[in-house]
Order: structure tokens, then sequence, then C-alpha cells
């Protein structure tokens, strides 16, 4: 029963929150990394499925690479690799500064391995390159993986080809065509400031902004979309409405 009861201490510890301090995840989680590693695979493999915490599903996985277990340090490794561009790059600088990875080298081998799979087939890389351009840049630079001649040109000289050039092709389009490329694609919104400058207040614009928006997104951009019309044109704030109850 004692053991139970640990258990269940574990999972409410380490799924919960540290708002951003991944360091609070680690004196717990080594702690049954070392003790009951096979519990510890299961957990980071549950949170993944169901847990709804960024920081735990980048921690975990990252602390469970410590296993001396070579299966279950490769799970971690596994689910760490689940990460979105972003999200990765942050663990992988976490894991590097603090020592929490189990093999420096090991981390070096994963991440360009990511980078591989990211980046390899031109589609799966143009979609990568417009939402997570400057997380891939700095996975390259700080972990010293030659890109490829495409990822090249467009990740690193900025070359008018694949993400550079549909970026740029906006400011030749009408609003409304502009707005059907935004939603096709789905353009990050936080490309779009940049690429269309004041145009972005358009009516069409900003519906194809709400529409391209996740729901994580909807909820942090609130003020930004009030400003654009949100609360003021009827189209807008039914557009908002819509886009709110569908993610909800």
């Amino acid at each position: 029963m004692e053991q139970v009861l640990s258990r269940n201490s574990a999972i409410a510890e380490l799924v919960k929150s540290p708002h951003g301090d991944l360091d609070a995840y680690a004196p717990l989680a080594t702690r049954f990394v070392a003790e009951d590693p096979e519990f510890f695979a299961h957990l980071v493999a549950w949170n993944h499925l169901k847990g709804s915490i960024r920081d735990a599903k980048l921690a975990l996985p990252i602390l469970g690479t410590k296993s001396e277990n070579p299966e279950l340090a490769q799970n971690g490794y596994a689910h760490l690799a689940l990460a979105s561009p972003r999200d990765f790059l942050r663990g992988c600088e976490w894991a590097r500064k603090g020592s929490h990875a189990g093999s420096n080298s090991k981390l070096r081998e994963l991440v360009a391995q990511y980078l591989d799979f990211r980046l390899k087939d031109t589609h799966r890389a143009f979609r990568a390159i417009l939402q997570h351009r400057k997380s891939l840049k700095a996975l390259h630079a700080q972990y010293h993986v030659k890109p490829t001649e495409w990822v090249e040109r467009v990740l690193f000289r900025g070359e008018n080809i694949g993400p550079n050039a549909l970026l740029r092709s906006l400011t030749t389009l009408t609003d409304r065509e502009a707005a059907e490329v935004i939603v096709r694609e789905r353009i990050p919104f936080l490309l779009l400031p940049q690429a269309l400058g004041p145009r972005l207040k358009s009516t069409p614009l900003v519906m194809a902004l709400i529409e391209s928006m996740s729901a994580a997104e909807l909820a942090a951009n609130t003020k930004m979309l009030q400003k654009l019309g949100i609360d003021t044109v009827p189209e807008l704030r039914s557009a908002y409405r819509e886009a709110v109850g569908r993610h909800s």
C-alpha cells in the first residue's frame, strides 16, 4: 500500500505545472528513475498522451534518459523527439545546462536525427520553417548540425524560395487572396504583422488570422485581436466566437 501511495503522490507531483521551472521536476523524478524506472517510463508515456502540462512533457522524458536501462533511457529520448521545435530546443538547452540528460553525445545525436526528420522532406520542412524558423536555426547552430543545401538556402541565406517566397508573395496579393493563402497554408500569425504591416487590420485578413489560430493562440492574443476589431466589427466578433466555440 505504501508503494501505491508513493506512486500516486509521484504522479500528482510530476505532472503539475511549475510555471516554467523545469528544475522543479528533477529531485523527485531522479529518485523514481533510480528506484522504479519502469514505472517512470510508463509515466512518461502516459503523460505524453493524457497530460496537459507542457513543462512536464519536456522535463520528464529528459530526466528519464538518465535511466541505467538503455531501453528505458531510449523511451525518454523518443518522447522528447515528439516535441515541437520550439519546445525541443528549450528542453535540449535545459538538459545541457543542468546535466539532466543521460548522455550529451546521445542528445547531440538526437538533435541531428530530429532535424533530419523535420527537414528532409521538403513539404514537412516547408511547414516547420514557417512555424519554427528561429528554433530550427538555433538547433543547427548550437549542435553544429550541417543543413542540407535547400535548408541552408531558405533558413540561413533567406533566399526567396519555399516559405520565404510564400511570405513575400502576400504583399503582391489582394487582401482576400492573401487571406485564402493564410488559411490554406496555416501561416503562423506571428509572421503576419511583419509580412503585411498595416494591411493586417483588413477584415478579410483578420478573419483569416482567427481561422488559422489554435485555441492557445486565440487565448494568448485576445488583446491583439481586440485591437484588430473583434469587439467592434460584427463579422469579426462572430468569427472569433465561432473559433473559440470550435476549440472548446
